[in-house]
């Protein structure tokens, strides 16, 4: 999964704040903001929401001190912008800070110090709380235990990503000695901090029975004030007296690494408003609250509380529920700088609490726009948090609520005052050329971040590491109103780049920004086509870490403008803020879709929106068509914005991507698909999650003709499935019908195995069949997952047992077929036999290896698959890995087949050709229609036959030999050409 790209407006504050918390003993750290993120297709590049913080790359450097992160000015997020912040089951909740246990761990016991692998053996904590109450290593363990599918969670603190519990896993049981809230930290770690990228999750205890899904109490990824991001805490979980929990200590994707376990209980604190102190006059809060007294933008009309340097305010907040929807009392205090004033505030709470520094809009604006200076500033129950922060002179807003994810009874108190002193803001900001942007000659320039300083602090990139690394400044000045676009791709070697443009040097609007552009995540950056009205602008090329430097080319490109002009004929209307599309297709509860038929155009309108003031959403329009014979849809687009096209098949449980294809705004866009007689899906929209306007235009074309699936070449069979007799009496399960090959077993441990093949060519396909079984004391019905989830993984060989690193690593998610079949199984009663078939996404190319075919499934019901035995012919040895014997030698042939011939050689029917700006060279779009080697043929002969035979035609020339895998890909041409040039892509799959 990509990044998310943002968009930022707003102007930037010209100041330097810092954060310091004073952590008294026993008391808790700070949680991050939760932002609640909205399931979207499972299909991840059809995912139709983007979190602030959701992302797969994680900078590793992090310190236990850090100024905060002065985001440029954007839309303040859900935890701001609205009071709702949960369901009404969980605002009915009201969090306990009764807990009074000591802070103090049981003599030291090592056996208790590793936690156990899975459900069985589990270390018993007893009650145990303080700092390494447990201590021990995730290295080597399996993945029992994960939320991987997870929709609605009952709790969840932070972000959730979908790779967020992945990696190996241990347990711990630990039991509540008091009713009261307590804190699961792993901030801590070593004296250097946690090793590896943790998460955390507590369930209630059913060992050895695997906990359900609906045992999960809470979960967190990355918490709020951890030494680095990358620890996890879940802070003040609400328990009873001698509820017993399961404690799982788990790693993001598949990380692994040591880790200490602290526990303390969240102590509670009384507040005396001082005799300085002046009480905030707020009523209570309670069920169906209509704030209209200091609710600033969230009240209506808005309503802000003035308050002074030198001020102390003592103030109440809470949690309640208005109707049936829960909500938070929010308080927004107004302050007055009449010169550049360094700004200082201080909170105490008696729970969870989140500060904001607000900037008020533009007159007329002051809701409608307004910014955030600074934040979120999180404060734990009872502990004090100080920020500080050089301002220009004018009206700034403090914003105080109880921390999202938290039940606070109404009535909890806080107290925060303000110190202001004068100060002075340094604006220096060194630029290290000036360009004027060509578009006919092209325009470039080069530079080195290495050995610079951090001129620019421009905090506001999600999860980049606080622009602190060393940086350059360069003035750009765009001579006419046009689409721009800026890249890094050309820079050699490849390092982890950011890069933002500006308004002014080091300050006013971020027009756009970019970590990743240019490929995968860790590369250097771009930001595509994108429009800026002329005049002066700044580029800030830096790295995405604080340590992040090297050399760069930046390339700045005039896009070709366009307008679509065709009159608007889809139903959907046009989108806005929290709209509800009427034509999302598969991302509907009820799936919708718009009719389309082969040789339409349809017109339509799209943009990114925000979904809930924390999300932003793209609106993607899904069409249908069916086509009554074998036949290439091809659809051709061209969009006012940067846009992606789908072909799907017709399944929204599994939607299976038969064509893509990505393009810039104003260009061409075009895929393809070659399919049987049926429905499919054809699916348009821009292809990031913001920066696009609603109503942005777009048109697409659906054009038919028939066309030839060629037939895969006859398979490999080995070990394939004896059906004769196979409805007889079955007196024993081990040794005849098959083995457990399940990563999730319900409580019987880790089962997986593997069986050796030798094969003639690659590996395209793998067939298998199996039984459906669940186990509970003994094996029983379960024959009620489908689809079921399975990792197929191939290994080379090492020394007559699988190697330790697969070659090919493959997940899905697959429908079975029923054989007609079935085992009398003893206690069971008559079980159907099931076949399964993998067209692999990447042919495997290893002659001679083992293979690995497990269930990794965790859906309810979690039926076991047991892979049935073959006939026998081959006798080839296989593995075996249980939780008791890692890896041991076995008897049974395994019923498996291997298509070993590679997928049909498919030709290239959507290349299209752009002249390139910068280089009068061409660059070349199209699919590739499979993994294969392919030959770029150009040649200036208008008279060509169009086929360069091979090679053998002397008016063709190979410009390129590229292997590309399946998919979308651009070639761009080295050098120019003078007036004509034709170009031919050729594939050799072999």
């Amino acid at each position: 999964m990509m990044k998310n790209r943002w968009l930022w407006t707003g102007i930037f504050v010209c100041a330097c704040i810092a954060a310091a918390v004073a952590v008294r003993p026993s008391v808790n750290k700070a949680t991050a903001v939760d932002i609640e993120k909205t399931p979207g297709l499972t299909v991840p590049v059809l995912n139709e929401t983007a979190s602030p913080a959701a992302t797969l790359h994680k900078s590793s450097t992090g310190t236990s001190t850090k100024t905060f992160e002065r985001r440029a000015l954007t839309p303040l997020d859900e935890a701001l912008m609205s009071p709702a912040i949960r369901t009404a089951s969980e605002a009915e909740k009201l969090a306990s800070m009764e807990a009074r246990a000591s802070d103090s761990r049981r003599p030291h016991t090592p056996s208790l110090d590793q936690g156990s692998d899975n459900c069985t053996g589990v270390p018993d904590l007893g009650s145990a709380l303080g700092v390494a109450v447990a201590t021990g290593t995730t290295v080597g363990a399996t993945n029992d235990l994960d939320t991987t599918g997870f929709v609605n969670f009952a709790c969840w603190q932070g972000d959730f990503f979908t790779q967020s519990t992945l990696g190996p896993d241990v347990y711990y049981k630990w039991t509540a000695p008091a009713t009261g809230d307590y804190t699961f930290s792993l901030c801590e770690g070593s004296a250097s901090g946690n090793q590896y990228d943790t998460g955390i999750t507590l369930w209630n205890f059913t060992c050895p029975t695997e906990p359900a899904p609906t045992d999960l109490i809470c979960g967190n990824d990355d918490g709020g004030v951890c030494v680095n991001n990358f620890g996890s805490e879940l802070t003040c979980i609400p328990l009873t007296s001698g509820q017993q929990i399961l404690i799982v200590i788990d790693g993001y994707g598949t990380d692994s690494g040591p880790y200490s376990l602290d526990i303390t209980a969240c102590s509670a604190c009384e507040l005396v408003c001082p005799a300085n102190g002046t009480p905030e006059g707020e009523p209570l809060c309670g069920p169906n609250y209509d704030d209209v007294y200091n609710g600033g933008c969230n009240s209506s009309p808005t309503a802000f509380q003035t308050v002074f340097c030198g001020d102390t305010i003592c103030a109440t907040s809470g949690t309640f529920l208005f109707d049936t929807s829960g909500f938070r009392d929010t308080d927004w205090f107004q302050i007055l700088l009449p010169d550049t004033m360094r700004l200082t505030w201080y909170m105490v709470s008696e729970f969870p609490l989140v500060s904001y520094l607000l900037l008020p809009g533009p007159a007329g604006f002051l809701c409608d726009s307004f910014s955030v200076g600074g934040g979120p500033f999180n404060v734990a129950a009872c502990e004090t948090l100080s920020v500080s922060g050089c301002l220009e002179p004018g009206v700034y807003w403090l914003f105080f609520a109880p921390q999202p994810g938290f039940d606070v009874e109404c009535g909890a108190d806080y107290q925060t005052w303000y110190t202001c002193e004068p100060c002075v803001i340094d604006t220096t900001c060194e630029v290290a050329g000036t360009v004027t942007v060509d578009c006919e000659l092209g325009t470039s320039f080069s530079g080195s971040t290495v050995g610079a300083t951090n001129d620019c602090w421009i905090v506001g990139a999600p999860n980049q590491s606080d622009s602190l690394s060393p940086d350059q400044i360069w003035e750009i000045i765009i001579p006419t109103d046009g689409l721009y676009s800026f890249s890094m791709c050309t820079t050699s070697p490849v390092w982890d780049s950011y890069i933002f443009l500006t308004t002014e040097c080091c300050g006013g609007t971020i027009v756009e920004q970019d970590d990743d552009g240019c490929g995968a995540v860790g590369e250097t950056s771009a930001i595509p086509c994108t429009q800026l009205t002329a005049g002066t602008y700044y580029l800030v090329v830096e790295g995405w870490e604080e340590t992040a430097v090297g050399d760069y080319t930046v390339e700045v490109i005039c896009c070709p403008p366009c307008i679509v002009t065709c009159v608007d004929n889809e139903a959907e209307v046009e989108c806005t803020d929290f709209f509800d599309g009427t034509n999302d297709g598969c991302n509907m509860d009820v799936p919708s879709f718009e009719p389309v038929s082969c040789g339409q155009t349809k017109c339509g309108t799209s943009g990114t929106y925000v979904i809930n003031d924390t999300t932003n959403g793209r609106d993607l329009d899904w069409y249908v068509i069916t086509v009554n014979d074998t036949t290439r849809i091809t659809v051709t687009a061209t969009a006012e914005f940067g846009n992606n096209i789908w072909i799907l098949s017709s399944n929204c449980a599994a939607p299976i991507t038969l064509g893509f294809s990505n393009a810039d705004p104003c260009s061409v866009n075009t895929t393809n698909a070659c399919v049987e007689a049926g429905t499919y899906y054809i699916v348009i929209g821009p292809d990031a999650f913001e920066g696009y306007a609603c109503g942005s235009r777009y048109q697409f074309s659906v054009a038919c003709e028939a066309c030839e699936i060629l037939e895969a070449a006859p398979r490999e069979c080995l070990d394939e499935y004896n059906l004769d007799g196979i409805a007889m009496d079955q007196v024993g399960i081990y040794g005849t019908v098959g083995v457990i090959s399940d990563i999730n077993t319900n409580g019987l441990g880790t089962y997986r195995k593997w069986e050796r093949f030798t094969v003639t060519d690659s590996i395209c396909k793998v067939e298998w069949w199996s039984i459906h079984l669940g186990f509970s004391g003994g094996f029983i019905p379960c024959d009620n997952e489908d689809p079921m989830g399975f990792r197929v993984r191939i290994y080379p060989d090492s020394a007559g047992r699988p190697s330790s690193v697969a070659t090919c690593d493959y997940t899905t998610s697959l429908f079975r077929t029923a054989t007609g079949f079935q085992w009398n199984i003893t206690g069971v009663g008559l079980t159907n036999v099931y076949y399964y078939s993998f067209d692999l996404p990447t042919c495997c190319f290893l002659a001679n290896g083992w293979i690995s075919i497990e269930s990794n499934s965790i859906a309810t019901p979690n039926c076991l698959h047991y892979w049935n035995v073959g006939d026998g012919t081959d006798n080839n040895q296989h593995w075996a890995q249980t939780n008791t014997n890692p890896l041991a030698s076995g008897a049974q042939d395994l019923a498996f087949c291997l298509a070993t011939n590679p997928p049909p050689c498919n030709p290239v029917t959507d290349l299209t050709i752009y002249l390139a700006p910068g280089n009068g060279g061409a660059k070349l779009f199209f699919n590739a229609p499979q993994d294969a080697v392919y030959k770029i043929y150009s040649t200036t002969n208008p008279n060509a036959d169009g086929d360069p035979d091979g090679g053998s035609d002397a008016d063709y020339t190979v410009e390129a030999t590229v292997f590309f895998a399946a998919g979308a890909h651009e070639w761009t041409a080295p050098v120019g050409f003078a007036n004509y040039k034709t170009f031919v892509v050729t594939a050799n799959c072999n």
